[in-house]
């Protein structure tokens, strides 16, 4: 069987460097470590915001490393959700190209009745959900997660994660989760690789 994800370069972290080796089957792979072991910054290389110095990124035996980041059709949902503050959740979540409402979804992470809502007027776990919502909107090949439930409350985490999964199953849609919670991952049964604190000069 061949693999869905290969990645093999080196991570610049400031004056530091982390060597990335990643080969993986499964078409959902999570990813654990330490604070600053280099997992938000292997989800920027993934999206091409932030580059490396050598190596491979391959998804689906094809290589993106040097593919430019907006012609990558990659979903990444960052720490910070990034969205935009002068457009209504419904203009945030058709922002990105081929964009679309899929009623599915928003039903699925319950914001329906937050679409003419600005982003400044939303909780934190609201702006989370927006976001997820955006993400999975988006059509793209392949989803990056950065700590996706990290602002939800036990039950809205677990209906979020439940949803998650099944929809991502039904339309086969592969997916990097970055975690702290090894249960969650579990929950979205994702092969788990863990970074360590290691970096070299």
């Amino acid at each position: 069987m061949k693999n869905i994800f290969e990645f093999k370069f080196t991570l610049a972290l400031g004056p530091f460097q982390k060597d990335i080796e990643i080969n993986s089957i499964s078409s959902r792979l999570g990813i654990m470590g330490p604070s600053g072991c280099g997992k938000s910054s292997l989800a920027r290389s993934l999206v091409g915001i932030d580059f490396f110095s050598e190596g491979e990124i391959k998804f689906k035996n094809l290589s993106y490393s040097k593919v430019k980041p907006w012609e990558r059709n990659f979903a990444y949902l960052p720490q910070n959700l990034m969205l935009l503050p002068h457009l209504t959740v419904k203009e945030n979540i058709l922002f990105p190209k081929n964009s679309t409402l899929v009623d599915e979804v928003l039903n699925g992470f319950e914001i329906n009745h937050l679409l003419k809502r600005m982003p400044r007027n939303l909780s934190g776990g609201e702006k989370q959900r927006v976001a997820l919502s955006r993400a999975l909107c988006s059509k793209s090949a392949l989803l990056i997660l950065d700590e996706p439930f990290s602002s939800l409350d036990i039950k809205s985490k677990e209906s979020a994660i439940g949803f998650l999964n099944d929809y991502a199953s039904k339309i086969n849609l592969p997916m990097i989760v970055i975690s702290h919670g090894e249960e969650e991952l579990k929950a979205l049964n994702c092969e788990i690789v863990s970074l360590d604190s290691s970096l070299k000069k």
